[in-house]
């Protein structure tokens, strides 16, 4: 059968498409308060940019691309992403005022240790209530 037009019958691809970002699995998450979410076992970092501070609870598009590479959008901008820090920060209170224990902990963490094993042993001597009150026994 002959073609009722000569040349070719494909259209040329505008230059503004990104065939890798049409062609490529897209699977679409919300980000958390951390600004992270989770895909393919991974925890990743949005990281702000001129248009946003914080993406925390907006709707992204996660592309897997056919070589391999991860790419995130919201709303047809990509954002930067990095693997999450392993151990996130630790929240500070709302006063601004942090207890001691709290600052045990925290560095306890940071050394790769228990909570448990930073806390305070109890006194065993006798405190000046207990003396004074054996002297009036």
């Amino acid at each position: 059968m002959a073609p009722q037009r000569p040349g070719s019958a494909y259209r040329t691809l505008p230059q503004s498409l990104q065939l890798e970002s049409v062609l490529c699995f897209k699977h679409q998450r919300t980000v958390a308060n951390d600004n992270t979410i989770h895909f393919a076992g991974q925890v990743l970092q949005l990281l702000p940019d001129m248009q946003r501070i914080s993406y925390a609870r907006a709707r992204v598009q996660v592309q897997e691309r056919l070589d391999g590479g991860i790419a995130v959008s919201c709303q047809g901008e990509t954002i930067a992403v990095r693997q999450a820090p392993p151990h996130p920060v630790t929240l500070r209170a709302r006063n601004g005022h942090r207890s001691d224990v709290a600052l045990q902990t925290e560095q306890a963490l940071a050394q790769d240790h228990s909570p448990e094993q930073t806390r305070p042993k109890p006194s065993l001597e006798k405190t000046s209530t207990d003396k004074i009150t054996e002297q009036l026994d």
